[in-house]
């Protein structure tokens, strides 16, 4: 519990809390028999702790809701692992807040175990009343086994994806039925059960009583692996063990194959450590379910992107900023021929870098793979490749590109193009995720242009001209000599129609009414800081638009 202990001295605790009142401490323990006080106010909510060692007079807070948000798992379910073997092992997972947690059952109870799962039948939870709307005519959607012949009760074993059942969210894989519409199926068999069912046809509601039937999971399991159904009254009562620990921070995790856009079979895919790549695991829902596999990897990937970023600073940065990280998160880049490949994209308050592995220390950052990329030299945008058509190829016949693959269509992609030419097509994974990558791409260029406010280009040809690039004005062309500063030309932003490059150094701007040729020694560089600072520009007028609306 050491990382959740936070040092601090009284006279800063309570200046920090903006509290005068002395902090309840415990003085004369010793300090591996740490205590906690609560004290309750309004809702009995806990206010701020206060421990103390008996060796110094330092005292510790406590912040009880983090370690709560911490201890707690956001999400837990039933999986299976794929074992050394090639088996698909039956598996508890428990996500928290800093870890993948995989358990697996043990058959030697111990008294620290904390879940068992029951095999007696009538170890059952209370009924539950649900309905199901839907067009008449429309089958319910779902499959069902047992049956007083095979002295089960009738339980749900499988539900079709799109169907009714699976859209009302309140009928699951598992639930014994025990009306249908106010007809009992208590000792009813499996023919007289599917009747019953296929009377709702003509139905637009349908009224079930269900409850969840624990021990439907040994005989669905048993279906789906195509093994012999295990003997339930002779099965130990199985408790819980850990197997293995997986770290969110960068991790990966896909249902594609590592390098392709080939999704992984029956339903699978794989989280893996950024450290040690043995801590690793590849995981699938029980009979395939598609959705299930979705939100699970949904919560893995929104863990992992909320775990906080490590505090670093890159060492001699420039003058104006001080080099600290922003956000340091995994992507996956296409190359050229297809593969896509991990890279693990760091944003600073002034540029952007790639790294094969995730830097952990100062002295990382200096050693990217290709980089670093000034935020003004960079350009962010939230697009599709596109399927057109390439120059005449071999024998005068029409190359096209290659249509987009899985990874693209399920994927947001975004393309970061640098003035110097590097181009990177990126997956971050989700939508939300690539929306927040261009947010913080956003937010950091925006700081960089307005801190700097204006840059000046020197302008080559047959006179002294300087170019001056001002976030809130636009354009400015003055004259350059020591006794001659005078405006040659300016334009704002909003008149501003086009800037490309037409030669090796000259740069043409087309105005609402005019158009301008200059001759510069980096127009690539400079018409990036162009697009950069009309960029912010415009969201800044729009902000303001809109809190004037407001």
């Amino acid at each position: 519990m050491s990382w959740f202990l936070s040092s601090c001295n009284k006279e800063q605790y309570n200046k920090h809390t903006g509290s005068n009142v002395r902090q309840t401490t415990l003085r004369d323990t010793k300090y591996q028999h740490l205590h906690s006080v609560a004290k309750e106010k309004g809702e009995q909510k806990l206010t701020a702790l206060s421990l103390a060692a008996q060796k110094a007079s330092t005292e510790y807070a406590i912040d009880w809701g983090d370690i709560r948000k911490r201890a707690s798992p956001q999400k837990e379910g039933y999986l299976q692992m794929l074992a050394a073997d090639g088996s698909w092992q039956d598996i508890r997972v428990l996500l928290y807040a800093s870890h993948l947690s995989i358990l697996k059952p043990s058959p030697n109870p111990t008294k620290t175990d904390t879940l068992s799962i029951p095999t007696n039948h009538n170890q059952v939870e209370m009924p539950r009343e649900i309905t199901i709307y839907k067009t008449p005519g429309e089958p319910l959607g779902l499959s069902i086994k047992g049956g007083q012949e095979y002295r089960l009760p009738i339980f749900v074993s499988q539900l079709r994806e799109g169907s009714a059942a699976e859209a009302s969210k309140a009928c699951f894989v598992g639930d014994e039925i025990l009306k249908v519409n106010g007809v009992s199926l208590h000792h009813a068999s499996q023919s007289d059960a599917i009747d019953i069912i296929q009377d709702t046809y003509s139905c637009s509601e349908v009224h079930l009583e269900l409850r969840f039937y624990l021990a439907a999971r040994h005989q669905l399991v048993a279906d789906y692996l195509r093994t012999p159904e295990p003997a339930l009254q002779s099965a130990p009562s199985f408790q819980w063990m850990q197997v293995t620990t997986i770290p969110l921070q960068y991790c990966h995790v896909s249902h594609f194959h590592d390098t392709s856009a080939q999704p992984r079979e029956q339903m699978s895919f794989i989280v893996r450590s950024a450290h040690d790549v043995h801590s690793s695991a590849i995981l699938r829902p029980v009979f395939g379910q598609a959705h299930l596999m979705r939100e699970w990897i949904r919560a893995i990937r929104k863990a992992r992107d909320d775990f906080p970023c490590v505090t670093l600073c890159k060492p001699n940065p420039p003058m104006e900023f001080t080099g600290r990280v922003v956000h340091i998160g995994r992507v996956h880049e296409r190359l050229s021929d297809g593969v896509w490949r991990d890279m693990f994209l760091v944003l600073t308050d002034h540029d952007c870098a790639f790294h094969l592995s995730p830097p952990i220390s100062a002295d990382d950052l200096t050693r990217p793979y290709y980089g670093p990329y000034p935020l003004l030299a960079c350009q962010f945008s939230m697009t599709s490749r596109k399927a057109s058509l390439l120059d005449v190829g071999l024998f005068g016949l029409l190359a096209f590109k290659p249509p987009l693959d899985a990874r693209e269509r399920e994927e947001s992609c975004f393309l970061i193009k640098t003035s110097s030419g590097m181009t990177a097509y990126l997956s971050a994974g989700s939508t939300k995720m690539a929306h927040r990558w261009q947010n913080m791409f956003e937010q950091r260029t925006d700081t960089v242009v307005q801190k700097l406010g204006a840059i000046t280009y020197s302008v080559g040809g047959d006179q002294y001209l300087a170019l001056t690039v001002n976030w809130q004005t636009g354009l400015w062309l003055n004259n350059d000599t020591r006794n001659n500063k005078s405006l040659v030309w300016h334009h704002p932003f909003v008149n501003l129609r086009a800037a490309r490059i037409t030669g090796s150094n000259s740069l043409h701007f087309r105005f609402a009414e005019s158009s301008q040729d200059i001759v510069v020694e980096e127009p690539a560089m400079i018409k990036s800081v162009i697009i950069a600072f009309m960029s912010c520009h415009v969201r800044t007028r729009e902000r303001h638009r809109v809190l004037s609306v407001a």
